[in-house]
């Protein structure tokens, strides 16, 4: 067995797929995932081995380095107005039923037809493009690079995402794991 605080790659890839492993049941269960928070010294091979275990498993691989964003937004997306899009449609029995999705604004040309644009607005996020536009049926390691050396801003929005999986008015791709790289 190593050292207190000490791994081998073998162990590490083994803790790895566990929580990672754990993650997708809390999931399932409706509950958040928790982040992963990975310290190490430079150039061991840190982010190679989470690379490899997300290609092992079949999941979807994005890093950032959070200390090279210069923008926010770079992390939760830029703001946008969106307008509350609502359809109404009878069911089978013939009674009414009703949904509402926020549209962007700049998009309404776009909307689908037969939906009402009501009055209502509010300041949402586009989705960053780092963020994976299909879901992977295996999940996805999101890691955040550099994460100490990241301004408050950036933290704070982190936080967020760890805590929520989401940014106000996107959501990270079911089954994400947040990997936390110092």
């Amino acid at each position: 067995m190593a050292q207190l605080n000490e791994m081998t790659i073998s162990e590490f890839t083994g803790v790895l797929n566990y929580l990672l492993d754990n993650n997708k049941q809390l999931e399932e269960q409706g509950l958040t995932p928790i982040a992963i928070g990975l310290e190490g010294a430079a150039g061991i091979g840190k982010t190679a081995v989470v690379e490899e275990v997300a290609k092992k498993r079949g999941m979807s691989f994005c890093k950032l380095n959070l200390s090279q964003l210069e923008e926010v937004g770079d992390l939760t997306g830029f703001p946008m107005k969106e307008v509350l899009l609502k359809a109404v449609w009878k069911d089978k029995d013939g009674k009414q039923q009703t949904s509402t999705k926020w549209w962007p604004e700049s998009m309404l040309a776009q909307a689908p037809q037969g939906v009402q644009v009501t009055n209502t607005t509010r300041m949402g996020y586009a989705a960053p493009a780092w963020l994976p536009r299909e879901e992977n049926e295996n999940g996805c390691i999101l890691l955040l690079d550099d994460y100490t050396r990241a301004n408050s801003l950036f933290m704070q929005a982190t936080m967020e995402l760890i805590n929520t999986a989401s940014y106000i008015s996107w959501k990270l791709p079911k089954n994400t794991t947040v990997v936390l790289e110092k």
